[in-house]
């Protein structure tokens, strides 16, 4: 008797840790902050992103990592990876900072559009994927878009 409960029970947490996970939201993911990290060659661009990350979810959410991309104006601006692992609160926020990396005609094609539209607030849009350790390793695909108002 013992050793079926014990077997039932058994079942019931190998079950429950590798349900899937459906019924997690995706965290809205907005570009918080966006400044050249120093390292600019010719050829490349580097940039720290701090990227804001709520949590509509009741429970913790453990990152494994993001891959993610970022476009302004338009157009493809820059791209990176993280394998930082973060935590983010149930129904809470965090900003986690990424290195992305553009190339010189990226930048170039950037500076050509603020100057061709002076008056416009320049836009941006950031998606990508969040890996979430646990909860059968999910990958939870995100993208927002915004603009930046001068001066704020």
């Amino acid at each position: 008797m013992f050793g079926k409960k014990a077997t039932i029970f058994a079942s019931a947490i190998l079950l429950w840790a590798c349900a899937p996970a459906a019924d997690l939201q995706t965290p809205a993911v907005t570009l918080s902050d966006i400044r050249p990290s120093g390292r600019m060659t010719a050829f490349e661009q580097r940039y720290d992103v701090a990227l804001r990350i709520q949590n509509p979810n009741q429970i913790d959410l453990p990152l494994d990592g993001l891959s993610y991309a970022v476009a302004l104006n338009g157009q493809d601006f820059a791209r990176g990876v993280s394998h930082d692992r973060e935590t983010i609160p149930a129904l809470g926020e965090g900003i986690v900072h990424v290195m992305v990396s553009s190339n010189a005609l990226d930048w170039i094609r950037q500076i050509a559009e603020i100057q061709a539209h002076p008056d416009t607030n320049p836009s941006y849009k950031v998606s990508g994927t969040i890996y979430v350790r646990g909860y059968n390793n999910t990958a939870m695909p995100f993208s927002q878009s915004g603009t930046f108002t001068p001066g704020r």
